[in-house]
């Protein structure tokens, strides 16, 4: 006899646990099915030698404090996972090194407004301007989130009235980044300093949507900035630990082959050892092109479903160094979690570089011991230089080169992350090299892609593909789908889908 669920989950990321762990605690028996052999997604650790190291997190946002709780905390107290998870706050948002210029900007509005007038007073005007825009959206976005976290007919009452609270979201719906600092700034060197976020949402001022920037940025100053104790390993785990409590299972090392489609609807899907488990529904963590691509025959889409998918752009990967440091943080002259190195000022070329195999222009040296103190042995760091990079010209080289353009690049990053951090190269004990291909490999995303599509005006937030798919009984969470890419967007995913799902289910059983 068939397996049989209310709800198959494919991919354990954080949007797929999310949805899984949201379902579960409304009652519904909910699978996980997950290829890889831990859960998260981009959301884990690995160890090399005595070092355990953070797959892809920087800075968590939306987490808040006990009287003024972010989204996320709202949603991992709601479905039971808060207790199982230990945040630490990061004290600053960024150290950001120019040619000359070298600033630390708090990880609060006013701090932060204050440290870039003072660093470019001429453009003091044109600062306060542009953060007063990007703190309206901040607001704006946080009373969306608020909707969704309240009891059901207190939230229908909230969304009935959004076309009264939203002002400043529609204004900047459809426009740049680039745009709105036409209207506020000419120096190029503030304008740099203040996209200098550019990196957490993957695309430059001229492609980027202002308002998903604005929402990002101002989420992190209003809320704070913070790190798992354990990692984000730790945060998948406290979510498939809530799964578990409510009744789901996880099963790891065994993925999806096939969604089963009957009479114009999903019935379950195949399992990658040709076991078919029934389902009234799939939620899929795979990313819409994926999905239509990999697990569904083009014969159950509708007409124009991968032809729409397709003018989205695939957005950028990354090209990780990770190091394991037999030197104490303090030793390395670094002194804030996130120091982001410039080559110039000109965000643009940074970006373009990214195309190329070149010097990265914008590279991240993250020291997640300045959050986390004893989150490597004693007398030692943990050091990850990042930098964007897009995936398509690392899939292309071919095999018998990839080794040695791996090691040229990472050996690059690290000498200009010794511009920063003197003596880093001799302490180093342990290297991992990360590229897009190893994005690729383990994550199975198109190009190794790290926010899904790219955040343009015409593609973010509900300008994505939706939560709900094209075929009855089918869901979307993850990057790839709205809200967006990111830690808390695609575990907000997660929560819209359960919302979503349990409804329709509900209504099927009646």
């Amino acid at each position: 006899m068939a397996e049989r669920y209310d709800v198959v989950v494919i991919g354990a990321g954080l949007g797929g646990l999310s949805a899984a762990a949201s379902l579960a605690r409304k009652g519904l028996s909910v699978l996980v099915l997950e290829r890889h052999v831990v859960p998260g997604g981009y959301a884990t650790s690995f160890t090399r030698g005595r070092y355990e190291f953070e797959v892809s997190l920087h800075v968590l946002s939306d987490i808040g404090s006990p009287e003024r709780p972010g989204g996320l905390q709202v949603f991992l107290r709601d479905v039971g996972a808060w207790d199982d998870v230990e945040f630490t706050r990061v004290q600053h948002f960024s150290r950001s090194v120019f040619p000359d210029h070298d600033i630390v900007l708090p990880m609060d509005p006013s701090g932060f407004e204050e440290a870039a007038c003072h660093a470019f007073p001429g453009s003091a005007p044109g600062i306060r301007r542009f953060m007063r825009r990007v703190m309206a959206i901040a607001r704006e976005a946080e009373g969306l989130s608020d909707a969704f976290a309240r009891s059901r007919g207190k939230r229908l009452l909230r969304l009935a009235t959004l076309p009264v609270r939203l002002r400043a979201m529609p204004r900047y719906a459809f426009t740049s980044l680039e745009a709105v600092l036409d209207r506020d700034l000419d120096d190029p060197r503030a304008r740099a300093l203040l996209c200098q976020a550019w990196s957490y949402v993957g695309v430059p001022p001229s492609t980027c949507s202002f308002l998903y920037y604005a929402a990002t940025l101002g989420s992190l100053l209003n809320h704070g900035g913070w790190y798992p104790k354990t990692r984000s390993q730790g945060l998948s785990t406290a979510l498939v630990r809530a799964l578990q409590r409510h009744g789901g299972r996880l099963r790891l090392g065994s993925g999806a082959r096939r969604i089963v489609v009957r009479n114009g609807r999903v019935a379950g899907v195949v399992d990658e050892e040709g076991n078919e488990i029934e389902a009234r529904a799939v939620v899929s963590n795979a990313g819409p092109l994926a999905t239509y691509r990999d697990l569904l025959k083009r014969e159950h889409l509708p007409d124009g479903t991968l032809e729409r998918l397709r003018r989205h752009a695939v957005g950028t990967s990354i090209f990780q160094v990770y190091l394991g440091v037999a030197k104490p943080v303090a030793a390395l002259g670094l002194d804030s979690h996130e120091v982001m190195t410039n080559e110039s000022y000109d965000v643009e070329a940074h970006y373009r570089r990214g195309f190329t195999f070149e010097r990265p222009g914008h590279m991240l040296i993250g020291c997640p011991n300045l959050a986390v103190p004893e989150i490597s042995p004693a007398g030692t760091s943990l050091v990850t230089l990042t930098a964007m990079v897009y995936g398509e010209p690392w899939l292309l080289i071919p095999p018998e080169e990839y080794v040695d353009r791996k090691l040229q690049f990472a050996e690059r990053m690290l000498t200009w992350a010794e511009t920063v951090a003197p003596g880093l190269r001799d302490a180093v004990e342990v290297v991992e090299v990360g590229t897009p291909v190893t994005m690729a490999r383990y994550a199975g995303h198109p190009c190794g892609a790290i926010y899904g599509f790219e955040n343009r005006p015409s593609s973010h937030t509900v300008l994505r593909p939706p939560p709900v798919g094209p075929l009855s009984g089918l869901f979307h969470v993850g990057a790839w789908t709205n809200p967006g890419g990111g830690y808390w967007p695609s575990i907000s995913s997660g929560q819209i889908v359960g919302e979503i799902a349990s409804v329709i289910l509900r209504r099927g059983a009646a």
